[in-house]
């Protein structure tokens, strides 16, 4: 029983770590996306 509850657990939280560091990545394009954004602007002005 204890074996199953910790199986569980581990399973949810190997899912968590794998979220966070999808969330981290889609922050990171995000990121890119607007800063590129910008830069078309910037040169669009020109």
């Amino acid at each position: 029983m204890v074996d199953q509850i910790s199986k569980n657990w581990n399973t949810q939280y190997l899912l968590l770590l794998k979220y966070k560091d999808h969330l981290q990545n889609a922050q990171y394009i995000n990121k890119n996306q607007q800063d590129q954004e910008l830069y078309d602007t910037e040169i669009v002005d020109y």
